[in-house]
């Protein structure tokens, strides 16, 4: 069951560890791309997604993953479920980008 989303000033605790855990993995991931040179590296994967998952759009995680400024009361939910998830997808960039 997707997680009731509230505004930003409401965030609950839950979200706030999990919107603090994605910009550190986005901290990571922006690292090591420019390092790398490789700029596209996060739209490469998100484009994709995003076309597989169109309720991504309505999600605050994943605008808060590609950079997009978006008013949280614009978002239906603050992330995805199960292998959907924003966070799970930032971890698997991660790991990728380990290697």
């Amino acid at each position: 069951m997707l997680e009731k989303f509230t505004p930003k000033e409401k965030f609950n605790d839950s979200q706030i560890e999990k919107l603090e855990e994605l910009k550190e993995l986005k901290r990571f991931i922006f690292k090591k791309t420019t390092e790398n040179k490789d700029f596209d590296a996060l739209s490469r994967i998100a484009q994709p997604f995003e076309e597989k998952n169109p309720e991504a759009k309505k999600c605050y995680l994943y605008h808060t993953l590609i950079g997009s400024s978006i008013n949280p009361d614009q978002c239906d939910s603050f992330d995805l479920e199960g292998d959907k998830s924003i966070l799970e997808l930032a971890k698997k960039i991660k790991k990728e980008l380990e290697k």
